[in-house]
Order: C-alpha cells, then structure tokens, then sequence
C-alpha cells in the first residue's frame, strides 16, 4: 500500500452491543440499521503491488440485500472471518475510470468485478483458483489487503458507496456504449444469476417456480425467458409492482402469498401441484408431484419451506437467496430425493461472466431498466436504506449515485 488517497464515501462500523440487541429484540433490527453508517471524509491508501488497481469514480451502486443483512444484524457469522470493517460497502458498482494510468481514457463507464480472490490480491494462486474455482478462494483472509469477500467487506480499500474507489485493471469491464447506467448496474447481481443457473440439469426441467420478486428473482425470471424459452415460469412474488414486472420480463403465471395454501395443500392452481394430500401432526404433506425446479430467490425460513413442499420428487432446489441461519424440517430433502444446489459468486472466470452478462443486458430487449426504481444521493442514504427496507412506494432496486 502506499500514499493515502481522500474522499467521500459511506462506512459501515461493527458494533458488538448494536448487533447483539438486534439479534435478541428482533423488532430493533431496522431501527437500529442506521446507526451502523457514518457519511463524510474518508481515506484510503492506494493499492500497490503485483497487480496494477486503478483509481474509480463509482456513477451508480446497487443496495443489496446482502448489505440490508449486515445492516439490520440478519447476517449469518459464517464469513464472518472473511470480512473487515469499518468498510465503505458497495459491491454492485457503474463506474468512471480516474485514472491516467487506466487501459481506458478517462471518463470511460465500466463495471467491476469486485471480487477480491487470489488474482486480485496479486498472490500465486490457491488450490482453488488454479482448479477454476475463485469464488472458494482460500486467500480471502490473506494479509495482502486483510479479510475481505469482495469489494465493500474489505476495510482497506472501498466499495462503490464513496466519491472514489480502486479496483484490479483485470476486474474493471467497460460498458458498452449505448447501455444506460440502470442497466448496466444490474450486471453484478445478473451474474450471481447466471452463475447459479449454470448449476441446474437441465435435462428433465420443464417447470419452473421462482419464489421471490426481488431483483435476484425478476433477474431470474428475465434470463429463463431468454436462455430457456421454451420453460414455463411461475413466480411467486408479494407485492403489486413485483407481479407486473414479472409479467413483463416473461412469468408465464405469478402468484402472491395467499396462493401459498393452495399449493401447499396440493390444491389445482397448476397441473404440477398434484392432489391434495392428508396432512396430519401439522406437518407439510408428501406431495406426490410438483415443480421440476424451484429457485429461492429470497433465503429465509417461508421461502425454503415453501420451496421444500412444492418441489416433486427428485427435483432440484437452487439457492440463490442467500438464506442463513434457518430453522427449517429438512425431511422432505431426503424423503423426496431432492437436490439440493447452493451457488456463491460468479463462476470460473468473473471478469468474463461480468462480460457474457453485459452482451445479454446490451442484447435483451426486456424492460430491465424498470428493475431500478429509486436513485438517491449518497447523503440521503437514510431515504434510500429506508426505502429499501420498507420496500416503500415499490421499490425494487434502491441506488446510489453518488
């Protein structure tokens, strides 16, 4: 590392006595979210080594809900060991490059890869890496840069909620010209999407249920409409908005919350649900048929219990949820056969996910720009993070452009 660079940015602050309470008292986890952040200067040294890192200018990042997690305490421990903070957060970052030294002009828009694996630290490549697995990284604690997952858990170098920020020259992607920034800052959780779709066999999946309306969900239903066509797709969402972009991005059915009965109990609503079946002990019934694949899209305790019912026998579940700490009757994995697929980060090679992905986004003619329904300034984050919280006036995608 070497001389220190300032800026503005948003930093996110570990709190034992803050977390604690909103493990315990549940009705604080969002109330207490905001006292986590701090806005106003910040500084960083910049990156140097092996690798060459380029100075950034973030124009757009994407809240996730894994940053809703953190904020709000819902975070499992379990990579705990893999992040530092205090850190900047932002991992779904629009860009310009800032820097003289950049392959690009200055000016140009790009994404990034914010991984922060063994080729972004500049170290010789683990086991994993060289075996074309970086998203299991072995070199994610290593002292070169400290603990960090990927850009925005890491304490030394900030994410894309800030004025500035760096990134590996091989991670930085530019955009294509005629590409709207809503678009193209969909491209990081679009290839958590496709990476997880990758997983799937294919082979005997003609249905499909999508439990979750979110971003990660409508950005599933919107690559199954391209990639597989010929697929029929429910999504299962919660709110009015989420129903009519699903519509839109290529649901072929899309239920809400109160159809949850019917197909737990077997009910007609589709001709994959199967007949009803005796339910006894208040127990989810073994249903004889259902979905060939459902995707969790959300990740916590009624989605993966409505995912576990409503798969047939020798179906798959995918994960892309993110789910955590959940306490859930496993039974029907293994009294059903089910698969059971988990899929974490961008594949074998980010960078050229991050590139495939945008070729889709430039290609696609679904109205993925409707995905981004708020853009506040990085001041008004209490708005935003409120917003997304909420879920208030519609909102699907909550931005910063800072």
């Amino acid at each position: 590392m070497s001389s220190e660079f300032r800026f503005v940015a948003l930093r996110y602050s570990l709190n034992i006595m803050r977390l604690g309470l909103q493990r315990s008292i549940p009705q604080t986890k969002k109330a207490l979210a905001m006292g986590s952040l701090h806005y106003g200067p910040q500084s960083a040294k910049i990156p140097v080594g092996k690798v060459p890192w380029i100075r950034l200018k973030p124009i757009m990042s994407g809240i996730c809900g894994s940053d809703l997690g953190l904020l709000t305490g819902s975070s499992s421990a379990y990579l705990a060991p893999f992040t530092s903070f205090p850190a900047v957060l932002g991992h779904e970052i629009v860009a310009e490059v800032d820097d003289d030294a950049a392959p690009w002009a200055k000016g140009t828009v790009v994404v990034v890869d914010p991984s922060l694996s063994c080729a972004a630290r500049g170290l010789d490549l683990c086991d994993s890496c060289r075996n074309h697995r970086p998203d299991a990284c072995e070199n994610r604690a290593h002292q070169e840069l400290g603990p960090g997952l990927l850009l925005g858990f890491n304490r030394r170098v900030p994410g894309g909620w800030s004025e500035r920020m760096w990134a590996p020259a091989s991670q930085v992607i530019p955009v294509p010209d005629a590409m709207s920034t809503r678009r193209a800052v969909l491209t990081e959780p679009s290839s958590i999407v496709d990476t997880a779709l990758r997983q799937v066999d294919w082979h005997e999946v003609n249905t499909v249920l999508v439990v979750g309306a979110g971003t990660i969900g409508l950005l599933t239903t919107a690559l199954l409409h391209d990639l597989h066509p010929d697929l029929h797709v429910v999504v299962r969402g919660r709110y009015p908005s989420q129903a009519t972009l699903a519509r839109e991005l290529g649901a072929g059915n899309v239920l809400d919350e109160p159809d949850d009965d019917k197909l737990l109990r077997g009910g007609q609503l589709d001709p994959w649900t199967g007949p009803p079946m005796p339910v006894k002990f208040g127990a989810t019934p073994f249903r004889t048929k259902g979905f060939d694949l459902v995707i969790d899209a959300v990740g916590n305790r009624s989605s993966l219990a409505l995912g576990l019912s409503v798969t047939r026998p020798y179906g798959q579940l995918l994960l892309i949820g993110g789910a955590g700490e959940v306490a859930i009757d496993w039974t029907p994995i293994w009294a059903r056969q089910l698969r059971l697929i988990g899929s974490y980060g961008y594949g074998e090679d980010g960078p050229e996910t991050f590139r495939a992905v945008l070729n889709w986004l430039q290609d696609t003619p679904l109205p993925l720009d409707n995905l981004v329904t708020h853009q506040f300034r990085l001041s008004a984050y209490r708005q935003a993070l409120e917003t997304a919280l909420h879920h208030q006036s519609g909102a699907i995608k909550v931005v910063f452009t800072p």
